[in-house]
């Protein structure tokens, strides 16, 4: 409108403004970048409400990234004549910070504000007054003086903080939660510096050169300006003033062609960078899926710092072993890095984000995770089919909307009604009149009728093997052409058409799909997280350890396992009453200072004294060896920000006897299954069979046990203590032992009467 109104008044107008442009400078965006600002459009716009703000500022900071901006900016850099105070209403020395602050003209920053301290109030309305000739104001009960150069920024790191009406008006929000495109653009950033440094660094070298030309443009703008204004006769007349437009002017024409070329070769790393942006979309659309997770349990709480080290992990060629595997040819191969690298990310991110969700959201998260790898290829997923295979359920009978099929074709009638509701979808269009012609064929598949199906075969071959899923009716498929494209759409048809034809096989063809698209064994990544290399290569020491878990898991009991293992001194309190609150508080800031580790178990008992917790671990300094480990329940009262910095592992009891086995050996080290005598192991796999099926047998009670008991994976380090000591006892050091020679009875009876 207003542009609108310009062009009817004849106003000269610049098209295409850009904001940025126009309220900062390109040294002032060097400068900034500089010092830790992360270089996307969003943070620019932050910064310039930073610079240009008439009531104090109160940023929204979830990943931190704006506090480590500003203290490096004022306390790293040398053209900053303050320093900043770091401080939160915690911190017993925060009056002495603030009136040190608006007395020497300090800037200071306070950290979580979610409630603001009255004492603020003067300040945040900047109630000063003049008192013989100097500026005061007046704080609590105090009046100190007040410098011009004050400044204060506040800051939070909860992105659902409400609040008050009065507190709005009286400052500037700042909001550096990360958008899409913003995050896209510093992924973009992280993998160029990563797989092209040398684009990078001729770019980088680009835009500071561009910065600096048009720095001198402004400035020969000013000099014509100054020239003018000192004209004191006739312009024509004033050779000095003419001979000094003409150099500007020549000057000028040299900067705006540099400034050209140096334009036409930007473009041609713009190239460059669209082949690396199916990355950066990727990256983006996996945090905010990871994002959108909170809305289906309070657990799921995930922040960008994490997200980042995910992508930082996947693009270092140290921790990534795919592509140190490459051969030497192979790694100078841009694409087939670029491929290998993106499903890293994808592996990545269901690794370490999956082992915080429950097992019956393992199978959604990595659905979704295929729709975002196929968003950004021509065979993406249709909207409408994946709608329906969410949405869609049974809603009950209607004569009028069931399909025409022959009565030999066996589906109950909920089946029918989501049937009629599929074959409106454009992909299963032929899907009825197939059915109609081909009546035998279903009827097979419905019934599960495979003629070469073994009957000795154990429910695990035939999930192998796909019963049902590689021997599904084909024909009715629409062909789209692209061979691969068709392979993966109708693998995801499938999945649709299963859910209202054979639901039984819904999650081995949902496997099957996930597989194809994201590579085999993908769902199978998760089925072992390893505690050891969580601790020792994903936490730091600032990131607390929060261990999940359910009846018939013993979380603490593997803590301490590894701790004597690398042999760190632990300690381990309980807490749940307010005498533990002082222990565990001495206990942390001692282990911070030494490198200890602390082990803190039902935490979900003290959830305001967690909150307190949170809030003293992000400014808490801390030994490099240092870890604190969290045993909980589930509990929804734990603050989402605990939660959100945390590094999160739920265990749950496995699924299936073959896991609950695998979970078992994972957590036995390798010395102690290859002591002598070799019999040994064989007994460990005996126990280990044994105690899987005592814990399958406990998701079926009261069929399987007459109620749920607490058997736990310490009862199988018990059983072991007592194997190895009757083992010990016969084998003498021996490197073999007869079994004739064991005492079964005793074991047995042991394990009867006094483990299980």
């Amino acid at each position: 409108m207003w542009i609108e109104q310009l062009y009817n008044y004849n106003v000269e107008t610049k098209e295409n403004l850009n904001l940025i442009q126009y309220l900062s400078n390109p040294s002032q965006k060097l400068e900034w970048t500089a010092h830790r600002l992360p270089n996307d459009t969003l943070c620019f716009e932050n910064a310039i409400m930073m610079t240009r703000f008439n009531r104090y500022p109160l940023m929204i900071d979830p990943s931190g990234q704006a506090v480590s901006f500003l203290m490096d900016f004022f306390n790293n850099n040398k053209n900053s004549k303050r320093k900043m105070i770091r401080t939160s209403f915690l911190d017993s020395a925060f009056l002495k910070h603030l009136e040190s602050a608006l007395r020497f003209g300090n800037a200071l920053l306070v950290e979580d504000v979610e409630n603001i301290d009255p004492v603020l109030n003067s300040v945040l309305n900047r109630e000063i007054f003049k008192s013989g000739g100097r500026i005061m104001i007046t704080v609590g009960a105090k009046e100190i003086d007040f410098s011009p150069h004050f400044t204060i920024f506040l800051s939070t790191r909860d992105p659902a903080c409400h609040f008050t009406p009065d507190l709005c008006s009286r400052v500037t929000f700042v909001n550096f939660s990360a958008t899409q495109a913003s995050l896209a653009s510093q992924c973009m950033n992280k993998i160029l510096k990563s797989e092209r440094p040398d684009i990078d660094r001729k770019r980088s070298d680009l835009l500071k050169l561009q910065g600096e030309f048009k720095v001198q443009l402004r400035k020969l703008e000013d000099d014509v300006l100054v020239a003018l204004n000192s004209v004191k006769t006739n312009i024509l007349e004033d050779d000095a003033v003419m001979e000094s437009l003409e150099t500007l002017k020549k000057n000028s024409n040299e900067i705006t062609q540099k400034m050209r070329e140096s334009e036409e070769v930007m473009e041609t790393f713009t190239e460059v960078a669209l082949m690396y942006g199916t990355f950066s979309q990727c990256s983006a659309r996996i945090y905010f899926t990871l994002e959108e997770l909170s809305t289906t349990h309070f657990l799921y709480q995930f922040s960008l710092p994490f997200f980042l080290q995910i992508v930082d992990d996947t693009l270092d060629e140290n921790r990534n072993e795919e592509l140190s595997s490459l051969s030497p040819v192979d790694k100078k191969d841009s694409i087939k890095r670029l491929d290998i690298v993106t499903v890293s990310l994808f592996k990545t991110a269901f690794m370490r984000a999956g082992r915080s969700l429950l097992q019956k959201d393992h199978a959604a998260f990595a659905l979704r995770l295929a729709q975002v790898y196929l968003q950004s290829s021509p065979d993406r997923i249709d909207l409408g089919e994946m709608n329906f295979f969410l949405k869609v359920k049974d809603a009950g009978f209607d004569a009028e909307a069931t399909p025409n099929l022959p009565s030999t074709v066996p589906l109950q009638r909920s089946q029918l009604v989501m049937l009629n509701k599929l074959t409106k979808l454009a992909g299963f269009k032929a899907l009825l009149e197939h059915m109609q012609t081909n009546e035998d064929i279903w009827r097979k598949f419905i019934l599960g009728d495979e003629s070469t199906e073994k009957v000795d075969e154990t429910m695990d071959e035939k999930k192998s093997k796909n019963v049902g899923v590689t021997s599904f009716p084909s024909g009715w498929e629409v062909d789209t052409g692209e061979s691969q494209q068709n392979l993966q759409r109708h693998l995801f048809q499938r999945v649709v058409l299963t859910k209202v034809l054979r639901p039984e096989l819904l999650e081995s063809v949902t496997r099957e799909f996930i597989d194809s698209v994201l590579g085999a064994g993908f769902c199978d990544i998760l089925s072992n997280p390893s505690l050891d290399s969580i601790v020792l290569q994903e936490t730091h020491s600032s990131t607390p350890l929060l261990l999940v878990t359910f009846p018939g898991y013993d979380a603490s009991f593997r803590v301490t396992s590894l701790a004597s293992r690398l042999d760190k001194k632990v300690c381990m309190l309980a807490m749940g009453s307010p005498e533990g609150f002082a222990s565990a508080d001495a206990a942390i800031n001692l282990a911070a200072r030494r490198g200890n580790w602390i082990l803190l178990t039902n935490v979900h008992l003290a959830p305001s004294w967690l909150s307190s917790l949170e809030k003293r671990l992000h400014r808490l300094e801390t030994h490099r060896d240092f870890r604190i480990f969290l045993t909980m329940e589930l509990n929804p009262k734990v603050p989402a920000n605990l939660v959100r910095m945390s590094n999160v592992v739920i265990f749950e009891p496995p699924r299936g006897i073959k896991s609950s086995m695998v979970r078992i050996f994972s957590s036995l080290h390798k010395n102690q299954v290859d002591k002598a005598p070799a019999e040994r192991s064989r007994l460990y796999f005996l126990l280990a069979w044994l105690h899987s099926i005592i814990l399958e047998r406990l998701r079926y009670a009261p069929v399987g046990w007459t109620k749920t008991f607490e058997f736990s994976e310490a009862d199988y380090r018990c059983a072991t203590n007592i194997v190895d000591e009757w083992v010990d006892k016969v084998a003498q050091g021996r490197l073999n032992v007869k079994p004739s020679q064991l005492p079964w009875g005793a074991i047995r009876t042991s394990l009867k009467t006094v483990v299980y």
